[in-house]
């Protein structure tokens, strides 16, 4: 996260300085502006910048060229092979949502909704591995047998598709693959 933090105050500080120079640039040549007016306009114009970029400008191509951070925003059909009660195998949605800074995944089932609670992206041995931590939200009808619980879990990441398993606070386990579909 702090490379993240880094790269986003770089971002910023790059901003400034291009829109900071771009209107002394106008003042010298089409009209006049203060000095005080020059320094409040680029301070409001490259923070609504770093706000756009990180939100959504990373995405862009332009932009990729300068950070390394994956894009796994979408939406996912999954498959989770669990070892609760008698073990199984379950077909769930998932949507992750991100930004530069952040990742925020939701899973759903038939049964039960689990949201991240935190999420990161990290390199592990040259793998882009998503590692994120969740609390579960079973429907009332399915809470007796499958309680709220929290977990975490450990995917690598691939171009379309996310695999990995998960383990939970109260000792179950189970595979999980994602296979994006947009």
């Amino acid at each position: 996260m702090n490379d993240k933090i880094n790269h986003l105050i770089k971002v910023n500080g790059s901003f400034t300085v291009i829109i900071g120079l771009l209107l002394i640039l106008i003042s010298c040549i089409i009209w006049q502006i203060d000095w005080i007016d020059i320094i409040s306009y680029t301070i409001t114009i490259s923070t609504f910048l770093t706000i756009g970029f990180e939100r959504f400008m990373w995405k862009w191509k332009l932009f990729r060229i300068f950070n390394k951070q994956l894009d796994i925003s979408g939406v996912y059909e999954a498959i989770i092979r669990y070892t609760h009660g008698k073990g199984g195998v379950k077909k769930v949605d998932v949507k992750i949502k991100q930004t530069f800074l952040t990742v925020n995944i939701e899973l759903k089932s038939d049964e039960i909704t689990s949201n991240s609670i935190t999420a990161e992206i990290i390199n592990e041995n040259g793998k882009n591995i998503l590692y994120y931590t969740y609390i579960t939200n079973p429907k009332a009808e399915y809470e007796e047998n499958n309680p709220i619980n929290r977990g975490t879990t450990r995917l690598i990441v691939e171009e379309t598709e996310l695999a990995g398993k998960y383990w939970t606070g109260v000792k179950t386990t189970g595979d999980l693959t994602l296979k994006k579909l947009y």
